[in-house]
């Protein structure tokens, strides 16, 4: 009886870790970072910041889709893998794969303005983005529901428009 008890506990056990570690929470409440948003990345070089366009579709559901139209920044491949994205108090991170993809970024969220800057990374984001610690990005929500990501991607952008 003894064994079996132990044998139940450790399975209890793990199922509870399991069951944490995968749960995806939606920021504190009140926090609504889910929508379309589009912005720049500046990157640090030696001779000031370059910016690059970047657009990120944030699900209800926890997936994410990311792009770029002048593959610059993240490259086609991205677009077709499944990453799934959590908020915290202080951090918001994407991931794939089990943790094989995974980058965190400390965030600021003020109304439909979504400011990141890249805290880490792994090794593995090397084949769908080319994004480094330090790095921050300047996004905006799409309020307008006609517009979706592939807008972004396919020459939508409207000269008339904002998008930096």
């Amino acid at each position: 009886m003894n064994n079996r008890l132990f044998k139940i506990s450790i399975l209890l056990i793990i199922v509870s870790v399991l069951l944490l570690t995968s749960c995806r929470t939606d920021g504190p409440e009140g926090t609504d970072i889910t929508g379309l948003w589009h912005g720049s990345v500046y990157e640090r070089w030696s001779d000031g910041w370059n910016d690059n366009y970047i657009v990120f579709d944030i699900e209800e559901n926890g997936t994410i889709v990311m792009g770029d139209p002048y593959d610059n920044i993240i490259w086609d491949e991205a677009r077709n893998q499944h990453f799934t994205w959590s908020c915290g108090e202080n951090y918001f991170s994407i991931s794939g794969w089990a943790g094989m993809y995974f980058s965190e970024y400390a965030y600021d969220l003020d109304g439909d303005s979504l400011t990141l800057v890249l805290i880490r990374r792994n090794f593995f984001n090397d084949s769908y983005e080319e994004i480094y610690p330090g790095y921050f990005m300047a996004l905006t929500r799409d309020t307008d529901p006609t517009h979706n990501f592939s807008d972004y991607l396919g020459g939508f952008l409207d000269p008339s428009l904002s998008y930096y």
